[in-house]
């Protein structure tokens, strides 16, 4: 009796033992990304995204995404983090103008000589144009994830001010950021010296190469600014850096995860940009302090220096971005430069409130709106020009602590130099890495881009003659994606119950009903 008693028992408890583990949730499934980046770990970028950017990927994904970074090199430059993430060996990549423009060419166009003349243009035309340019990346094969700065790259030279074009015609430039730079340099007289970034340094020190051109903390991690007697600032152009994903890895992870992500990603980035800026305002004025000479060019020069190099535009349109691309953001950045961007805004419709989970459903392309909605008051709180970063860089600089000058800078460098260990010692390690630790799933293949400017305007037009007769789009349809398209667009994902970022992406389109 008691062995039968003992065998259903047994059965008993396993049966409850099942029935408790089926009734547990079940724990959430981790997605990891292999990322690999220049920056070296500790320093500058890298110190601001182990201190921002990993605590808040973490908390939005739950934990489910873990990125594995592969700091400092370790992984080789730009150009090998785009071709291994096209064969599969990375998921993405933290990379420079560099990278960012070969990844997606049409990116190019922010990039292009004197087009910004400050931070505030580039943070509104991040703005606005950010889903263009995600449209873009996406179609190369990649989600851009993060739009971030590397600097108004500065003339670093031993021997020329760069304030008038003789001297461009007798120095010894380096050319490291591809064809757009070089173009420039030629336009302006040069024959710059094509070189591999992590070949300046000793380039630079053997008189090989007289002048680079780059962002003021790699000039002082690389500590040239030793041998520079000049630095010209005279903003010829804006480098952005950028944090992209491919296709395949962003979108294998749940999309109520990447909605989070991209929703709260403003914020962040912004975050980001104040500690990128702040940290290049430092390391130049630091080497100011240590005895770099400031070079400002005259008017005259600097008109002709302007011309010249804005012959480019011409030149690299068609090519690497299309021409139309130019046009609409320079539209953008006369609207902004005019006030006009501020105004249209204004009177644009205010977003509606999130309605409740039940009444989702029911919300999806709604055929009429609240009349409240319908017949706003203009909102001006809503303006969507940035916030005065410029402003906030330089009070932060000026609040910040003070600092000897030297001692900045051999902070700095000996933050580089123990990055620089750290790396060596990386690199040895992933010699005895297996090979099959480092393989992930090749990326589908890229689309054919041969008509995506055109399919981008198609996409917005439809959007707009969706958002028109509801009264969220009160504008020519005409398939510019700009401040009132994006107010539009937001408000009808808060209509119903979607994530609100603005961008128009394959969720929006099929909540439209667009193919």
């Amino acid at each position: 009796m008691f062995k039968k008693w003992s065998f259903f028992t047994a059965i008993l408890a396993c049966c409850l033992a099942i029935s408790f583990l089926s009734a547990r949730p079940a724990q959430a499934e981790r997605y990891r990304w292999k990322v690999a980046t220049l920056a070296p770990k500790q320093v500058g970028w890298a110190l601001t995204w182990q201190n921002l950017v990993t605590p808040w990927l973490d908390r939005a994904t739950n934990s489910q995404v873990v990125i594995k970074v592969y700091w400092g090199g370790v992984m080789g430059n730009d150009d090998d983090y785009i071709r291994k993430m096209h064969i599969g060996q990375l998921h993405g990549a933290g990379v420079t103008g560099v990278g960012a423009n070969l990844a997606c060419p049409e990116f190019s166009v922010v990039g292009l000589p004197f087009l910004f003349e400050n931070y505030d243009e580039v943070d509104y035309i991040r703005k606005i144009m950010f889903p263009t340019f995600d449209y873009f990346f996406t179609q190369n094969g990649y989600k851009l994830v993060m739009w971030i700065d590397q600097d108004f790259d500065q003339f670093y030279s031993t021997k020329y001010k760069f304030d008038n074009l003789e001297d461009f015609k007798k120095s010894r430039i380096v050319t490291w950021y591809g064809p757009q730079e070089a173009a420039m340099l030629q336009a302006l007289g040069a024959n710059p010296i094509p070189m591999d970034v992590t070949e300046i340094p000793t380039a630079k020190r053997t008189g090989t190469i007289d002048c680079n051109i780059a962002p003021s903390i790699w000039q002082v991690g690389s500590q040239l600014y030793t041998i520079d007697k000049y630095v010209n600032t005279m903003k010829i152009r804006y480098s952005p850096a950028v944090i992209i994903i491919t296709n395949e890895a962003f979108n294998s992870v749940p999309t109520e995860v990447t909605s989070k992500i991209l929703v709260e990603r403003d914020e962040v980035q912004a975050k980001f940009l104040v500690e990128t800026r702040k940290d290049n305002a430092r390391c130049l004025k630091a080497m100011l302090d240590y005895g770099v000479q400031e070079v400002h060019v005259p008017p005259d020069q600097m008109a002709e220096i302007r011309k010249r190099a804005m012959t480019v535009y011409d030149d690299l349109s068609g090519d690497l971005y299309p021409p139309e691309l130019l046009a609409e953001l320079s539209q953008h950045l006369a609207a902004y430069r005019s006030g006009r961007a501020t105004k249209m805004v204004a009177a644009a419709p205010a977003p509606a409130p999130k309605p409740a989970p039940a009444a989702k459903k029911e919300a999806i392309m709604a055929v009429a709106i609240p009349e409240k909605v319908k017949a706003p008051e203009p909102v001006v709180e809503e303006i969507l020009e940035p916030e005065p970063a410029a402003v906030a860089v330089a009070e932060a600089v000026e609040a910040a602590p003070e600092k000897d000058s030297k001692a900045q800078l051999e902070e700095l460098a000996a933050a580089y130099a123990e990055a620089k260990k750290e790396r060596e010692l990386a690199v040895e390690e992933m010699k005895d890495e297996p090979a099959g630790e480092m393989q992930a799933a090749a990326p589908a293949p890229v689309p054919d881009k041969k008509n995506a400017w055109a399919e981008r305007k198609r996409q917005v037009k439809e959007v707009q003659s969706i958002l028109k007769p509801i009264g969220l789009y009160d504008y020519a349809i005409d398939g510019i994606y700009g401040p009132i398209t994006r107010k539009g667009v937001m408000t009808w994902q808060s209509m119903n119950g979607m994530a609100i970022n603005g961008i128009i992406d394959r969720a929006l389109l099929d909540a439209m009903g667009i193919e």
